[in-house]
């Protein structure tokens, strides 16, 4: 395993292969440039676990380096280190109002430098994991919150919206349109709460368990992606979109969660309707057997992907033509669909062409070849 990124920063070459040498001799993944701009081009592709910069420099000193460091968020938190010549009282206050994690003064011996950005790393490391658990019990706290104080009052107002859409008085349209429109907000609620509740169960280790308790070995893989193949074709007519059902009969058995992995399906192929946009497209849905899996396909004629957003896909609150797509949503549809396969020991990739259209792939292993 590599160690920890240290970055070294001064225009003094021989001091800088020196700290260099001695970080990559303890461990340390060592990278050494000779001012502040140029350490912040190099840390515009990548970021340090800790820094230890000189502070007298051409171009940038350390003290404006420091200031450039923590004014972006992603590199806040990163351990700072001064080192410089200068022993001066004024100058260990200045850094210390600056925030600096350490201040050493050259020379220095291997040890005092080590000790220094072991502690600190260790500490930033404590903040982290203290953070994270933090993070857990907010997570489980949002879950309760979600299922209690949130998908409650959106159940009875899904109830009464129904009842006053029965009531309206056939003559007046408008007020059915009314009772309609809070019908469809709350369903739309509703869904978004129940996403955010996967989101999170599947974030944890003990909500994961809790959803895998539903896998079993499922003989029906045919009937149950023909149910699912039939009931997206019927609202891709609404449309007047083609959906193409193409499932190979006698399908091996697989261990599956019915409901999760009709849920994975579900949020492809809604994708697939709502991003073909035209009349007349064809969307093909299609199974079978290879190569130690059963593969689903879901493939469409719409906008496609464009290749900047394909390394983000599947990341989560990440929304594919956020700006142009109406009612988009939280962008954990993908995020979740993967999940949900992942959890079946499966995979799920993605081939597309901007203007042409996308292909969906889910392999799930037959029992017998799943890690």
């Amino acid at each position: 395993m590599e160690g920890p990124s240290i970055l070294v920063v001064d225009d003094h070459e021989p001091l800088r292969e020196a700290l260099r040498s001695i970080l990559e001799a303890e461990g340390y993944q060592a990278s050494a440039v000779s001012n502040g701009k140029e350490a912040l081009r190099w840390m515009e592709d990548r970021r340090p676990d800790a820094i230890i910069s000189d502070i007298l420099m051409p171009e940038m000193d350390g003290y404006a380096f420091y200031r450039a460091v923590r004014e972006r968020k992603a590199w806040a938190a990163i351990p700072f280190v001064f080192l410089t010549v200068k022993a001066g009282r004024e100058e260990a206050v200045k850094a210390r109002t600056l925030g600096a994690d350490a201040y050493l003064t050259k020379p220095l011996e291997p040890a005092e430098l080590l000790g220094t950005v072991g502690g600190l790393l260790k500490r930033a490391e404590a903040i982290q994991a203290a953070a994270a658990a933090e993070f857990e019990e907010l997570k489980d706290e949002l879950v309760t919150v979600l299922g209690h104080e949130l998908r409650t009052p959106l159940t009875y107002i899904r109830c009464y919206a129904d009842m006053a859409l029965q009531d309206a008085p056939a003559e007046d349209e408008q007020v059915g349109t009314y009772w309609a429109g809070v019908r469809q907000g709350a369903d739309r609620l509703t869904r978004l709460a129940e996403d955010i509740e996967m989101l999170v169960q599947l974030g944890t280790d003990q909500g994961r368990a809790s959803l895998q308790d539903g896998i079993t070995l499922r003989p029906d893989v045919t009937d149950i992606l023909t149910v699912v193949g039939g009931q997206y074709e019927a609202l891709a007519a609404q449309r007047e979109i083609r959906l193409e059902t193409k499932v190979e009969p006698n399908l091996p058995p697989l261990r599956l969660n019915v409901p999760f992995l009709v849920d994975a399906l579900s949020r492809l192929l809604d994708n697939a309707i709502k991003f073909s946009r035209d009349q007349g497209k064809h969307i093909a849905f299609g199974a079978r057997c290879c190569d130690g899996c059963v593969e689903v396909s879901i493939a469409d004629e719409g906008v496609g992907i464009a290749s900047d957003e394909m390394d983000r896909l599947f990341d989560r609150l990440h929304q594919i033509e956020r700006d142009e797509m109406e009612q988009a949503g939280l962008g954990l549809g993908l995020f979740i669909a993967r999940r949900l396969i992942e959890l079946h020991d499966g995979s799920i990739s993605v081939e597309s062409t901007p203007g042409k259209g996308s292909t969906f792939v889910i392999r799930l292993p037959l029992p017998d070849h799943a890690p």
